[in-house]
């Protein structure tokens, strides 16, 4: 599971992508909120069965992307 520390960096690289942000037609609070919400939501998804598909796999298993796709109309709302 990742640390505190790489959860904020993650929200920080996040926060500051300005082509997702002038994408997303959202306020820049209202980015900032889904950023925190997203990378820590999705941060949630992430278990040990996770970990060992992507060790394998080389890439996100098929059920987080749908679960992280969730996350991300969750999060604009």
């Amino acid at each position: 599971m990742p640390s505190e520390n790489q959860i904020n960096y993650g929200i920080k690289q996040c926060q500051n992508d300005k082509t997702m942000f002038k994408s997303s037609r959202m306020t820049k609070s209202g980015y900032n909120a889904f950023c925190e919400c997203y990378i820590r939501g999705v941060n949630n998804l992430v278990d040990d069965e996770e970990i060992a598909y992507q060790k394998k796999h080389k890439k996100p298993s098929p059920k987080l992307i749908k679960e992280s796709k969730y996350m991300t109309v969750d999060c604009a709302s």
